[in-house]
């Protein structure tokens, strides 16, 4: 196992709010493969450092995470969040280069509710020619069914 480095980036301040993320670069020779990662958390809890000991574990093997904030249920509705992570999925694309990060190997993973959101984000439509090729998407464990109470 190597010993990863861990950076605390802003990307992104929306309504007077901060959103950042960590990134875990893993002690590697030459381009590793990154992942996107959005904490589950029931919507309402959880940040960053959730999954910090999953996260260092992938770095510690070579894979590299960056691992975001976004606005909460208690702070912002739907679709905030998802928009959240979808800014920073493509702020991390567009600043790959400037963070030393082969942009064909970024993918995207999320647990529980941030794999619901996960996939949210990656399911939506391309915004343009440089978005026209999708990544793979882990979604961990994801929130996929809502039952009413009579089931």
């Amino acid at each position: 196992m190597t010993n990863p480095s861990v950076e605390d980036i802003p990307y992104r301040t929306i309504n007077g709010t901060e959103l950042k993320a960590w990134l875990y670069r893993p002690d590697t020779t030459g381009p590793a493969p990154f992942v996107v990662d959005a904490h589950g958390g029931a919507w309402g809890r959880g940040d960053r450092l959730s999954s910090e000991v999953i996260h260092r574990d992938f770095a510690e093997n070579g894979i590299g995470v960056f691992a975001l904030d976004f606005r909460l249920s208690g702070e912002a509705q739907f679709p905030a969040p998802v928009e959240d992570i979808n800014y920073g999925v493509r702020w991390f694309k567009a600043n790959a280069s400037a963070l030393g990060v082969e942009i064909s190997l970024i993918g995207g993973m999320g647990s529980s509710s941030g794999g619901q959101q996960m996939g949210l984000v990656r399911s939506l439509p391309p915004t343009n020619a440089t978005q026209q090729r999708k990544r793979p998407c882990l979604m961990w464990m994801p929130v996929s069914t809502f039952l009413s109470p009579a089931g």
